[in-house]
């Protein structure tokens, strides 16, 4: 059997018993190699109490544990990043990786969307294949994605998998020799299987009258994700039969700053949209494709540059007619076929606007775009979980770079 190593980001445990996009699709790989039966995966994930419920017949998840040396050593290049106004640096994690990654040979090495892991560690050979898989755009100067930290991983790595075409071209003026290729993220499409009535009862829930047409979003509370300029392009509807359902934790913003889901409470609760408008707060992934099977088009409002775009397939394969932006790798995702593609900012509130009262009017297209994405997903094996080991070696195989 091979030895491969799954450096999972140490952000989030990996299976993804906590969420996370990554995660999921570090989950997917490791889940598809363990099934092969050829290779024995080493998974270094931080620790968590929810992963001693997992087994593997061929992989092991070694759950890092930090020792005293390790905390010191964050705790005082945290005080000096602070101090520098750096934001990014070496944590416990990244020591206690490379403590333990050192004592074991692998012929495959996969490292998962965080630059500093592989910055950790020294390529003492060239022996086995080194793999970085980016998931997020390049960065300022002093983040984990920056410059310099690419130009590091690009001198180690023997190739670098990027998610959409558009971080690929982001990536390729600094990563010098090294092979890059993208590697679309996917979708697990048996999770997307739900019974029909059960959208019935989330209309239940929400009190939501079937004859009302749902606009979905869902994504982080953060401006980049453009749920404010959403509400804004939703209140110019006139109609009372149009609802709007926000799936996004308002409660706990990841970056700490909670005034923007403040000001995304004011917006819904406006005289002329508080009716109209459901918060539904955090819901759980595996709850997902109900809400998606309630709805009657999503929308992916992003403001800035987004990697991929995750929620586009998933609405996709649920049959959903489409609303996004022209941001990052989305246009890559969808045709006009399929969805209405906007501008961001002010000029794109008013675009949404218009598609979504296009929409509401002729209910026939609404149903005829959201076959066509369905059809779309279907056509695109790259974006099924099927077929994502698949497509990494058959991406391996094309460079040279067979194990």
């Amino acid at each position: 059997m091979k030895n491969v190593a799954l450096v999972t980001t140490g952000i989030l445990p990996v299976p993804a018993v906590r969420g996370g996009a990554v995660e999921t699709f570090s989950t997917f790989l490791l889940e598809l190699l363990n099934a092969t039966g050829r290779y024995q995966t080493d998974v270094f994930t931080c620790a968590d109490e929810r992963l001693d419920d997992y087994f593997y017949e061929n992989a092991r998840l070694l759950q890092l544990s930090y020792n005293n040396m390790d905390k010191f050593k964050e705790k005082w290049t945290g005080r000096i990043r602070r101090r520098l106004n750096i934001r990014m640096g070496y944590e416990a994690f990244h020591y206690a990786f490379r403590r333990c990654f050192d004592q074991k040979k692998y012929d495959l090495v996969i490292f998962e969307n965080c630059m500093r892991n592989i910055c950790a560690v020294e390529r003492k050979s060239r022996e086995g294949v080194w793999v970085y898989h980016a998931n997020n755009d390049l960065e300022t100067f002093i983040g984990d994605k920056s410059v310099l930290n690419l130009k590091n991983v690009a001198g180690k790595c023997d190739i670098i998998l990027t998610c959409s075409n558009y971080i690929k071209n982001r990536f390729q003026p600094y990563t010098g020799e090294c092979c890059i290729e993208t590697y679309y993220n996917a979708l697990d499409i048996d999770s997307y299987n739900c019974k029909a009535s059960d959208d019935v009862n989330l209309r239940d829930r929400y009190r939501i009258p079937d004859t009302d047409f749902v606009f979905l979003f869902s994504g982080r509370i953060t401006p980049e994700k453009g749920i404010l300029e959403t509400i804004q392009a939703f209140s110019k509807l006139s109609k009372d039969s149009a609802r709007l359902v926000i799936v996004g934790n308002l409660e706990d913003n990841i970056v700490g700053d909670t005034s923007y889901a403040k000001r995304v409470k004011e917006a819904a609760l406006e005289e002329n949209v508080k009716e109209r408008i459901t918060l539904t707060g955090w819901i759980e992934p595996e709850e997902m494709p109900y809400l998606y099977k309630m709805s009657d088009c999503v929308i992916v409002p992003s403001q800035w540059e987004e990697p991929f775009g995750m929620v586009v397939t998933e609405g996709m394969i649920m049959g959903k007619p489409m609303i996004v932006t022209k941001s990052g790798g989305i246009p890559e995702i969808v045709d006009e076929s399929c969805a209405f593609v906007v501008e961001r900012g002010e000029t794109g509130v008013s675009q949404i606007t218009d598609g979504m009262r296009m929409l509401m009017e002729d209910r026939e297209r609404a149903y005829e775009m959201g076959h066509n994405g369905y059809k779309r997903v279907m056509m695109h094996k790259e974006w099924q979980k099927e077929y994502y080991l698949e497509n990494f070696f058959g991406i391996l195989d094309r460079n040279g770079l067979s194990i």
